[in-house]
């Protein structure tokens, strides 16, 4: 009986110097995780925008805890394109989405003209190189709706949104807004229409967004507001 009172006591021992941290655990530690990136597979640090080729200085990196996260568990960090290559400090073991993105002088302003994101994981693992290829951004076309005589969707019996730029089902109308994703940039004649649909799918107003036509810029968000009538 004594015997095996000393070793339950011995048991308990090394279980609280475990959990008073006496004991080296692998959940606490923080790891170093590298990762390269490439220009389209290049290692020269430019990009040809309307034909000219404009140099990408730098790029950002930013590290989410999951995909389609709102707030990044680190970053954005900007760090010199020309480096092409850089180590994310101290994550927990796990595995992480990380987005590179290529920063480029267009008319005045800088550009998010390139990205790539991939997941990758704490600890490093050999057998993944953690290399981004950037190659062009898409944008994007933010699209709201109102009606010219201030009504709202309900009252003017209007149940679905079909917009033109968007070739899937229509959007319900009482979301006023709706963002399309994956828009190819640079593309001068985009034309943004709307009708607006009864339950039976008949028109009962229609729009055209008054900037038609437009150009979207890569990794823009492009605000289009269309008034119906």
């Amino acid at each position: 009986m004594k015997r095996i009172l000393g070793i339950c006591m011995a048991l308990c021992f090394f279980a609280s110097v475990a959990v008073v941290g006496g004991c080296d655990s692998e959940d606490t530690k923080n790891y170093d995780v590298p990762i390269s990136w490439s220009i389209g597979g290049s290692s020269d640090c430019s990009w040809s925008i309307d034909g000219t080729q404009t140099p990408v200085d730098d790029v950002t990196v930013t590290v989410w805890e999951n995909e389609g996260d709102e707030e990044p568990y680190d970053g954005p960090v900007t760090v010199s394109c020309s480096d092409l290559e850089y180590e994310i400090p101290r994550l927990k073991r796990g595995t992480y989405f990380v987005e590179v993105v290529g920063l480029a002088e267009y008319e005045g302003s800088e550009l998010s003209i390139l990205k790539e994101s991939m997941e990758i994981t704490a600890p490093h693992q050999d057998s993944h190189d953690n290399e981004f290829v950037l190659f062009q951004a898409k944008g994007a076309i933010h699209v709201t709706w109102s009606f010219d005589n201030n009504q709202m969707c309900g009252p003017n019996g209007v149940t679905s949104m079909d917009i033109n730029l968007y070739p899937e089902e229509p959007v319900d109308c009482n979301d006023g807004e709706y963002t399309i994703e994956e828009v190819d940039p640079f593309q001068e004649n985009n034309n943004l229409s709307i009708d607006a649909l009864d339950e039976n799918d008949d028109v009962l107003f229609s729009g055209d967004f008054a900037d038609n036509p437009f150009m979207v810029l890569p990794g823009e968000v492009y605000e289009a507001h269309v008034v119906l009538e």
